[in-house]
């Protein structure tokens, strides 16, 4: 799928399960969604690649712009991009322009390249991009997995993960 080539990814790059993951940074369940991501990646890390595309709800206060600073951040800074990632959902009670300047130092990013990036509008051709995918995939909440293809709309339990990784390592 063209759409997750030089995205943001989590675990083995080269799995045969590949889970992607369409999700708004300023909505709760995606938050939500975080732990059982993480549990899933400490577990299956080598088994699963998970994708991380935006789709910020246009209804979620700043979600559109957390999307622009997390971008900036993985042109820029790839290697903290995960970091910074996840501030933002630890910080989502309190999301603004100023949190997520902020946000780039804590993580270690260049803040010189991130302002340059974002002052020239040089992320928003990656959300754009993320959220029209989301839509083309009928993606209409956050959060979306497709695992291997199959979608799972909401916030998707640990133990739902570890189940659609067994039945999809059982199909290859």
């Amino acid at each position: 799928n063209g759409t997750i080539i030089n995205k943001p990814f989590l675990g083995n790059e080269n799995a045969k399960i590949v889970i992607v993951e369409f999700g708004c940074f300023a909505c709760p369940n995606t938050k939500k969604a975080v732990l059982e991501v993480k549990k899933l990646i400490k577990n299956y890390g080598e088994e699963v690649k998970l994708v991380y595309l935006d789709f910020p709800i246009p209804t979620h206060k700043f979600s559109y712009e957390a999307s622009l600073a997390a971008n900036c951040v993985w042109i820029n800074n790839p290697e903290v991009y995960w970091d910074y990632n996840f501030e933002i959902f630890d910080n989502q009670n309190k999301l603004s322009d100023d949190l997520l300047k902020e946000l780039v130092s804590d993580v270690g990013a260049d803040v010189n390249k991130f302002n340059k990036c974002l002052a020239n509008n040089e992320s928003k051709h990656l959300v754009d991009e993320n959220y029209e995918s989301g839509i083309n995939s009928n993606v209409y909440g956050t959060p979306t997995f497709f695992i291997n293809g199959k979608p799972y709309v909401g916030v998707v339990s640990y133990k739902m993960f570890k189940e659609a990784v067994k039945s999809e390592k059982s199909n290859i």
